[in-house]
């Protein structure tokens, strides 16, 4: 018996029941009643099967991150299918990309045997599938196709370029992945993000991680100072952890610099550091807050100023 799973924002139930009338006019199966889309209404439909059924169909509703487990781990399906990705329940979500990667878990569900139908003229189903093969999966190849296919369709959508070109770093296909995040920087300025509402951020330093990888130490140096000066003229929630996250990303480049030999200021590199480890010095009052979000940032600094220390000291001699 084939057990198909019906997900998306819209055309759930519509769709289901399409499917189900094509299969009956060859098989005898089964389908969810209505639109109840619950995981007790698919237990229901799951112990309604019969010994020789062809399908079981069911239309399974997203109302929160996590809200598929349940009915996933009971539908096991064979097959899936994404109508959509829209708005709905968005007080749970929050973000579009948030509903697109639960959605997404249907079809990552899906056994190697069987297949998956997607809505190939929403970006965001497309790139909530290429999350799931990209942090599932670890297929940056088959998320790098995904993400291209989404861009094409939301040619506006930064975050996705920014994606794509961190798959492509992945692949270390460099050329490609230079091109596509440079578009990201264009619509970083822009403020163009593809998400009403949601400021992108982070696309010079995906280009400094890209350089930093083919040893072009002293561009991607540049790229984070860029995305460093951006970062002071924006208002941003994560801005604390963004300027730490970039200051650790300069200092590993200067780092690359002096060890290759192409960059002879031991005093330079080692003011990134000393920079760091001023932007990890927490609020006393904020200090076990901070351990929890930060913290990792704190014993990175400490491998770096033992690193830059070490390097100052062959350069003295």
């Amino acid at each position: 018996m084939s057990f198909i799973a019906v997900t998306g924002s819209a055309g759930k139930t519509t769709t289901k029941d399409l499917i189900a009338a094509v299969l009956s006019s060859r098989h005898r199966g089964s389908k969810s009643p209505g639109t109840h889309n619950s995981a007790h209404w698919v237990s229901h439909t799951v112990l309604g099967a019969r010994r020789g059924d062809g399908f079981c169909v069911h239309e399974l509703g997203a109302t929160g991150p996590g809200s598929l487990d349940d009915a996933i781990a009971l539908v096991r399906p064979r097959i899936a299918v994404v109508t959509n990705v829209g708005g709905d329940h968005r007080s749970a979500f929050r973000t579009l990309d948030a509903t697109a990667a639960e959605k997404a878990k249907v079809v990552h569900a899906v056994p190697r045997a069987g297949f998956a139908v997607l809505n190939a003229d929403d970006p965001r189903v497309l790139a909530g599938m290429a999350r799931g093969l990209f942090i599932g999966k670890a297929d940056f190849a088959g998320a790098a196709k995904l993400y291209a296919q989404s861009v094409e369709r939301n040619p506006q959508a930064g975050w996705y370029f920014m994606q794509l070109a961190h798959c492509y770093a992945l692949l270390r296909d460099f050329e490609r992945g230079e091109t596509v995040v440079r578009r990201a920087i264009e619509l970083q300025e822009e403020f163009l993000s593809g998400q009403q509402g949601v400021q992108l951020v982070g696309a010079h330093m995906r280009l400094g991680h890209l350089l930093a990888l083919q040893e072009k130490f002293d561009e991607a140096a540049d790229a984070f100072v860029r995305e460093l000066e951006f970062t002071e003229r924006i208002d941003h929630a994560l801005r604390a952890r963004i300027r730490i996250e970039l200051h650790m990303r300069y200092g590993a480049a200067l780092l690359g610099h002096v060890a290759a030999g192409t960059f002879a200021d031991i005093d330079e590199a080692t003011s990134v550091v000393r920079a760091l480890r001023e932007v990890n010095q927490p609020d006393p009052d904020r200090a076990a807050v901070y351990d929890d979000v930060y913290g990792v940032y704190r014993s990175l600094y400490g491998t770096m100023h033992d690193g830059m220390h070490r390097l100052a000291e062959l350069a003295a001699r």
